[in-house]
């Protein structure tokens, strides 16, 4: 479950960093594709739902085969949407940083930007 360990680790930089960038979001969709691959092939081969595990704890077994299906479909989707989400996110921080970077105003008179500031270059008149 190293890929569960990346996916998290990339999640709380992202956090604490306030943006995505193009290394977090390519280390997180090979963690969410490495992810769904293990729980996909894990269900298809009958190792993630133990139907021993059922029979011993509850002394009944339990046919786990009706809920595979929606259940494969669940996790190829979440794995799916995190990817381009973040793929969107990390997009659009870029784009926007851009035209922030292109939008910047040119410096203002001193008294423009505060006008308690003197500007000291004219004389002081009373």
């Amino acid at each position: 479950m190293t890929a569960v360990g990346i996916g998290t680790a990339c999640s709380i930089v992202v956090w604490t960093r306030r943006r995505r960038t193009t290394p977090y979001v390519i280390m997180n969709t090979v963690a969410n594709c490495v992810g769904a691959v293990v729980i996909i092939e894990l269900t298809v081969e009958g190792e993630l739902f133990a139907p021993t595990l059922t029979a011993t704890t509850f002394e009944r077994t339990t046919d786990w085969s009706v809920f595979t299906d929606p259940f494969l479909l669940l996790v190829a989707a979440i794995a799916i949407w995190d990817s381009v989400d973040g793929i969107l996110r990390a997009r659009r921080g870029r784009i926007d940083r851009a035209v922030r970077s292109r939008r910047a105003d040119p410096p203002l008179h001193p008294q423009a930007r505060n006008p308690r500031v003197r500007d000291l270059s004219t004389p002081l008149t009373r």
